[in-house]
């Protein structure tokens, strides 16, 4: 991603969502302007970001949604990015097929550092997130962080049970004995059963433990 970062200072992340939608590459500059980059590798892939869309409620009532697109948003102004770069392999797509407010940056397939800004982005709108976002972006930076770390434990834990001779396949749901409530716990494959094994994450939601063992055979 050194193509997008230009100074040292600037934040770049790749697969951030960013309000309601997941940016392939989020780009945040030293003067706390947003750009997003969407990489697509297909004609198709493509095609598919003018159908993103999410629904909106003008109004108090149940189910009144309008449905809003994305490039309309852009169009607009009412985008939450500052800018909206397409990127994509050499000539795949044409300038002239680009909406008028999105740039376009063309990447050689054969090398990874070759890449060329063949249409300049306009600003969608001149929201300042330094100014009056700050708070917004730091808590999409927080959840991220948060969203993370359950991923690494929960992948710590399949590492430990590799470790013990055991194969993680999938998870069950068991309701606790005391508090009544389900909570998740995972299935291990052994050599001729399944088994949930009574000390391993057995513990609710609540913090009760449930000791018990669960074997079925295969």
């Amino acid at each position: 991603m050194s193509f997008i970062r230009i100074k040292p200072n600037e934040v770049v992340i790749p697969n951030y969502y960013f309000g309601f939608y997941e940016m392939d590459v989020f780009r945040l500059t030293p003067s706390g302007y947003v750009t997003e980059y969407e990489i697509k590798t297909s004609r198709a892939d493509f095609k598919n970001d003018f159908k993103k869309s999410r629904n909106v409620s003008f109004s108090n009532k149940i189910g009144d949604n309008t449905e809003v697109f994305k490039h309309e948003e852009i169009e607009k102004g009412s985008h939450k990015t500052n800018k909206f770069f397409f990127v994509v392999p050499k000539g795949l797509v044409k300038p002239d097929e680009v909406p008028k407010n999105c740039g376009l940056i063309y990447y050689d397939e054969n090398r990874s550092d070759k890449f060329e800004v063949i249409k300049t982005a306009k600003f969608i709108n001149k929201r300042n997130y330094f100014e009056d976002g700050f708070q917004e972006l730091v808590k999409n930076q927080s959840y991220r962080e948060f969203e993370l770390r359950k991923k690494n434990l929960k992948l710590l834990k399949r590492i430990e049970s590799y470790k013990e001779g055991k194969v993680l396949i999938g998870e069950i749901k068991i309701m606790c004995e005391k508090c009544r409530k389900y909570f998740k716990v995972p299935i291990l494959e052994r050599e001729k059963a399944f088994v949930v094994e009574s000390g391993f994450m057995q513990t609710c939601k609540c913090g009760h433990r449930n000791n018990f063992n669960l074997t079925i055979d295969k």
